[in-house]
């Protein structure tokens, strides 16, 4: 959301409607990140994951980019991260094989959270295509930030499941024998094709 809340003042001043959409859009992941913080506690206490250890560690990852990107590439990369986050919720909803092996509180709150992200799919980047003027420089930055992000979510995903799932005692990753490291390397490549695949047959929102 900070990404976003850079461009108050300039949305404020001369996109009126969109900063609309803006404050529908905070006040979403407002709820969703409470959601999130009660999901990921009640995981830890009742199997043992270390969800905050991990979640510490994506935030390390958010700062750096904070520091080390100016804000309209930060905004670029929310974009990107909406645009993920909105298609994994479309194949979520799409998979009623998965849905179906959940129980009803989780069924329930997966649903309400892929909705959520189709709904405000498209806010983060219609702020970066106001304010960022579009032209052949916004499109070029917006790919770069699209390659950045893709590398991130299959990282981050393949080393949480391996973390969660395949770690005895969750032992530190370079006592990982190669196996794993291949394994995870292929799982990766899988993750960033498949998501990129769908996302050209059906971009939601960042076309």
């Amino acid at each position: 959301m900070d990404s976003v809340r850079h461009f108050e003042e300039t949305l404020r001043n001369t996109h009126p409607l969109l900063w609309q959409d803006v404050v529908l859009f905070f006040k979403q992941e407002s709820l969703h990140s409470a959601q999130h913080e009660k999901w990921n506690r009640r995981i830890e206490a009742e199997f043992g994951h270390p969800m905050m250890k991990l979640e510490r560690c994506i935030d390390d990852v958010m700062q750096f980019q904070k520091r080390f990107l100016s804000p309209l590439n930060q905004l670029a990369c929310t974009a990107a991260f909406e645009h993920f986050t909105a298609t994994f919720g479309q194949i979520l909803l799409e998979s009623t094989d998965g849905l179906r092996q959940m129980g009803a509180p989780q069924r329930r709150l997966w649903m309400w959270h892929a909705l959520e992200e189709i709904e405000h799919k498209a806010v983060a980047f219609d702020v970066y295509q106001a304010v960022s003027g579009g032209g052949v420089g916004g499109y070029l930055r917006r790919c770069l930030a699209m390659m950045w992000v893709t590398v991130f979510f299959a990282l981050t995903l393949g080393f949480v499941r391996i973390y969660l799932h395949w770690l005895p005692s969750h032992a530190p990753l370079l006592l990982l024998p190669l196996s794993r490291l291949l394994v995870l390397a292929v799982w990766c490549a899988c993750t960033c094709v498949r998501t990129l695949a769908y996302s050209i047959s059906d971009s939601p929102g960042c076309s």
